[in-house]
């Protein structure tokens, strides 16, 4: 069982990934323009995995 736990930490999900589907959800459900739907997705990630995307800029 500890095997498994250890292995669900060192999982990490792909970000860029995560992000474009993400991004295109909000823009489908809620109709916004891409450029802000890739900016909530962000957000959306930074929230969900309290992880920081370097890298990306606003």
């Amino acid at each position: 069982m500890s095997h498994t736990l250890i292995e669900t930490r060192m999982y990490q999900r792909p970000r860029l990934s995560w992000v474009k589907r993400r991004a295109r959800r909000i823009m489908s459900f809620y109709g916004v323009p891409r450029r802000q739907a890739v900016i909530d997705a962000r957000v959306d990630y930074v929230a969900f995995t309290g992880d920081v995307l370097m890298g990306m800029s606003k």
